[in-house]
């Protein structure tokens, strides 16, 4: 029981420092982030664009509330062709509702030039993949390089032949009917997505039965498709116990050790707020005095002059937050015992228990 409560007291101490040091904290972390955005913006201007990157991420890592930071970093990775990088954080700062909205219509440009690029890469994988006639990995090529850029509906009606090539009659109808709804009325290659959907179609009719992909496209379509979702399992029943015959007609009292528990916390966090009240006055007299000093250069320079009055205002200030502290520190302990108390406090049950010819009477405590 002491333990647990020289814990409890401890860390309520803790929360009651941290509540002093927390501002001190914070403004530390934003000078040192804006000394680091400082750093990143040199390394910008002189095309380190990889260092720059990680100063203003670290920049926005001890102030979260500075996006700029944030947008710096994604321009410098975007710079330094750090794509899915750059991507990611363009993304996280369009998310940031007080995010500049010039700089989120600009993260919004650069995020469709960055989706072009890595089509663009694409479709150059899935044509060297076409020359060498590995057309599922064509197909998947050219159906990312689809996804990256939807306005490209062409890249649908390719992915579907590179489908088709490859025996994946599934994924070509997939790709053929989104390039139909997508393309516009008078796209050059609307005609021949138009024929090879109807051949695909005519290939499986009702005799026909389905159509089997080969092995090795199964498993480059695989890869491409990412693993398939585990089934779905249904819960297992966990058998519940039949409930006691002596938990019949039970009625619970509270104990007098949870009373004295509440009375302890509500009385001890009474005493810690006059105790940190009291510390508060103390901390602004001290302010007070301090400016009334004015001590510069070793030197009482302010309109508090007289020696002795100034050595009687500092003992009384002393005095007052000494005992705002042990007033605080009393009610904290106070309020921790009786935290510690509600949670080791039992309740009185009384049941009414047959035992086949009579009743019984239990009490638990």
């Amino acid at each position: 029981m002491k333990s647990v409560q020289r814990t409890l007291v401890q860390f309520l101490f803790l929360v009651l420092l941290g509540l002093f040091a927390l501002p001190a904290l914070a403004l530390d972390a934003k000078k040192g982030a804006m000394n680091l955005a400082k750093a990143a913006a040199s390394a910008f201007e002189g095309g380190e664009m990889a260092k720059a990157a990680r100063l203003y991420l670290e920049a926005y890592r001890m102030d979260a509330a500075e996006s700029s930071y944030l947008y710096g970093a994604a321009r410098a990775e975007q710079a330094a062709g750090q794509t899915e990088h750059a991507e990611t954080h363009f993304r996280q700062f369009i998310g940031i509702k007080a995010a500049d909205s010039d700089r989120v219509t600009r993260a919004i440009g650069y995020l469709d030039e960055l989706a072009g690029l890595r089509s663009d890469e694409k479709v150059e994988a899935a044509e060297r993949f076409a020359r060498r006639n590995e057309w599922p990995l064509a197909a998947a090529a050219f159906g990312e390089a689809a996804r990256l850029r939807p306005d490209r509906t062409i890249l649908l009606y390719r992915a579907a032949a590179a489908a088709r090539e490859a025996g994946d009659r599934e994924r070509a109808l997939e790709w053929l009917h989104q390039y139909l709804a997508k393309a516009p009325k008078d796209a050059a290659d609307r005609g021949e997505a138009q024929l090879l959907l109807n051949s695909l179609t005519e290939t499986a009719g009702p005799s026909a039965g389905p159509t089997t992909a080969p092995e090795p496209v199964k498993r480059e379509r695989a890869r491409a498709l990412g693993p398939a979702p585990a089934p779905a399992v249904a819960p297992e029943a966990v058998p519940q116990p039949a409930p006691s015959v002596a938990e019949v007609a039970v009625a619970s009292h509270p104990s007098i050790q949870r009373r004295a528990a509440w009375w302890s916390i509500g009385s001890g966090a009474a005493v810690a707020i006059a105790g940190l009240i009291v510390l508060a006055v103390g901390k602004f007299q001290e302010s007070s005095f301090d400016a009334a000093l004015n001590v510069q250069n070793g030197k009482v320079t302010g309109t508090l002059t007289d020696h002795a009055a100034a050595v009687q205002q500092a003992n009384a200030i002393a005095g007052r937050e000494t005992a705002g502290v042990a007033l605080a520190g009393v009610g904290l302990a106070a309020a921790g015992a009786g935290l510690a108390l509600l949670l080791t406090a039992p309740e009185h049950q009384v049941a009414v228990v047959p035992d086949g010819r009579s009743l019984l009477l239990a009490w638990r405590f």
